[in-house]
């Protein structure tokens, strides 16, 4: 197990794909809009594709709900101290 997770490790730093084509490892496609999928590290290495998709709608709605963009402090140019 150790060293399929460094190949993985490693064929990801080389190409940016965990698992290059042609690999006897299942295929990981990248994640994008309502696709997120995961490898289980388990006896047998299996692809899954979403984990607690209800958990995360739950917080996706919630953060688009009460998500506000920072808002910087404002600025104060430096005063001057002369007093010394």
């Amino acid at each position: 197990m150790k060293k399929i997770i460094r190949g993985i490790w490693h064929d990801f730093i080389i190409t940016g794909k965990p698992v290059p084509k042609g690999s006897p490892l299942p295929a990981w496609p990248p994640i994008g809009a309502g696709n997120s999928p995961y490898m289980s590290l388990g006896q047998k290495l299996e692809l899954g594709n979403a984990i607690a998709p209800e958990r995360f709608n739950y917080w996706q709605t919630i953060y688009q709900e009460y998500y506000k963009e920072p808002i910087p402090p404002p600025y104060s140019p430096p005063t001057l101290h002369i007093e010394l």
